[in-house]
């Protein structure tokens, strides 16, 4: 699979800021609708769930 997406760098950080605090780590997933993660704390009391649609981006495509 090959991602090609350009988002502003402020914008993805604030989006992503709700699993930061949560998490140090999450996967990413990528299809031709967006990008979507969850992510649940360590001792599963928290969960944070992101969407970011396709049109959010300056580019995007996903192909593969």
């Amino acid at each position: 699979m090959t991602v090609e997406a350009s988002i502003d760098a402020g914008l993805l950080a604030d989006a992503l800021a709700p699993v930061d605090a949560i998490v140090n780590e999450c996967k990413l997933r990528f299809d031709a609708d967006g990008v979507e993660t969850r992510a649940v704390d360590p001792a599963n009391v928290a969960m944070a769930s992101l969407e970011i649609p396709a049109d959010c981006f300056e580019t995007y495509h996903v192909g593969g």
